[in-house]
């Protein structure tokens, strides 16, 4: 799209229908397919403003080598207030500009895209847009697994049935659903997307860190976890849950504390076709949900069956002595 040498192009995350919407048509695939995924909020387009001065905060330019400059260095600049706020030297050749030329080619460390990652709004308290949910992460308090924390317990009751579902139009069943996600956080004022809890208040895309608990003496025996948003907060299993071992679920709240750990016998399947191990879908008002893939030869076209695993939330407060859990 021609735009004049001496103006300047601000790209902004807009309301589909925006009258400065780039068309879908002009944009390249990618892109188009980067604004209908998370963390872009479904409705939004790229807007294109041209004017003739620069609204920019910051600015990224290339300093020529002066007095006691050793190289060329690429500057991060503060516009209000001229103050280079961080710099990378470079020996690269000098910046060409013609037009459809990659900026990544001008330095292969990328300083565009590294200065600009300097500038952390992480401690604002306000939503930085309603187009965009911003990735945020809180560290888990404790240990996720109860036997190695030392923690014990009787075991909570589950239940084993088999359903069937209608398969997405691309591969197996999945919760995976992000602009239902959006929906309830907008509603309820939280949403669930696989590991991702949607805060609306502070519009931040929260995901639990259990970096200092996923070690081990090799690879081979790295503990890995299962993690899944839901009731305000995040569900954890192991990533292999299997029916035959007893296993456990934990809960933490979105600030990342612990609040309340069971166990889950071994269980017995009576369907061949349903093998492998679950892993943890979804948490209902009721239940908590652990699924698995069937696969047999009289599947209907189009649907999918699925053995469930569900542990019901009243049994879990009774062993926890709770009234409830919500």
């Amino acid at each position: 799209m021609p735009v004049a040498l001496f103006k300047f192009v601000q790209f902004r995350l807009a309301l589909s229908g925006d009258a400065t919407c780039i068309p879908d048509e002009k944009l390249r695939s990618g892109l188009r397919s980067a604004l209908q995924s998370p963390p872009i909020a479904p409705g939004t387009c790229l807007s294109m403003v041209i004017s003739p001065v620069s609204t920019a905060r910051h600015a990224i330019r290339l300093r020529k080598r002066e007095g006691g400059m050793a190289y060329d260095r690429w500057e991060l600049v503060d516009t209000i207030s001229s103050r280079t706020e961080a710099f990378m030297s470079t020996g690269e050749s000098p910046l060409w500009q013609w037009p459809g030329r990659d900026l990544r080619q001008f330095d292969k460390r990328e300083p565009h895209t590294n200065l600009l990652r300097l500038i952390d709004r992480s401690d604002t308290t306000q939503a930085p847009s309603d187009r965009f949910y911003v990735k945020r992460v809180v560290a888990a308090s404790a240990h996720p697994d109860p036997q190695i924390s030392g923690k014990t317990g009787a075991d909570v009751p589950v239940s084993m049935r088999r359903v069937v579902y209608q398969k997405p139009k691309i591969g197996f069943l999945s919760s995976e659903d992000w602009p239902k996600a959006v929906t309830e956080a907008r509603t309820k004022g939280w949403g669930y997307y696989q590991r991702d809890l949607l805060e609306q208040a502070c519009g931040a895309r929260w995901n639990l860190s259990l970096a200092q608990f996923e070690t081990g003496r090799s690879t081979s025996d790295r503990i890995t976890f299962k993690v899944e948003a839901g009731d305000r907060g995040f569900y954890v299993s192991p990533d292999t849950f299997d029916p035959q071992k007893r296993e456990w679920l934990s809960h933490y709240d979105a600030k990342g504390q612990l609040l309340w750990q069971v166990f889950v016998p071994r269980v017995t399947s009576e369907h061949r076709s349903c093998s492998g191990h679950f892993k943890l879908a979804r948490a209902t008002h009721e239940e908590i949900v652990f699924d698995r893939n069937c696969y047999a030869s009289g599947d209907d076209e189009g649907f999918q069956q699925v053995e469930e695993l569900f542990i019901k939330k009243k049994d879990i407060a009774a062993q926890l002595g709770r009234p409830n859990l919500n």
